[in-house]
């Protein structure tokens, strides 16, 4: 795309990537700890998507969950491999949206079987997925919402 590259210079922007960050490492818990997060380096900004998405746009009435992919083919300990998707390796991301539309009102990352996820409210009973339902719908509840989701 000769558009990107009127713009900025590939070394210019491999400089800027570099010493691009969200997070003080120094402050990340190492692996193995019972709040480790494997988005530690990422989570700011995770949370301020999260947090934009719902602030800028009231979602109609219906909304649903769906599991989306994000291509990528390096190494990551969470990629998925889903040949009935577009992108056939990437990362898997649950996320919370508006019928009508498809804007997305909220998103999680899937992080690998080994997830700890535990919303508030939330049974034993239901599962990961469940879970991963729950926190993405929880803020909602009671507010006429209608949930769609597929059953598989």
């Amino acid at each position: 795309m000769p558009m990107y590259s009127a713009a900025m210079s590939r070394t210019r922007f491999e400089t800027i990537l570099r010493f691009l960050h969200f997070s003080d490492n120094s402050t990340s818990r190492p692996r193995g700890y019972p709040a480790f997060d494997r988005l530690y380096k990422i989570r700011p900004l995770i949370d301020h998507f999260n947090t934009k998405f719902s602030d800028l746009y009231t979602t109609k009435q219906n909304i649903c969950i769906d599991e989306s992919m994000i291509h990528f083919t390096g190494c990551l300990g969470f990629k998925q491999h889903i040949p009935s998707k577009r992108a056939w390796y990437g990362v898997k991301l649950y996320k919370l949206c508006e019928r009508a539309t498809g804007y997305t009102h909220k998103f999680r990352v899937y992080e690998g079987k080994d997830q700890t996820l535990e919303p508030v409210g939330c049974s034993n009973y239901l599962g990961s997925s469940g879970e991963t339902v729950w926190d993405l719908v929880s803020p909602l509840f009671g507010k006429g919402y209608h949930l769609y989701v597929e059953l598989v």
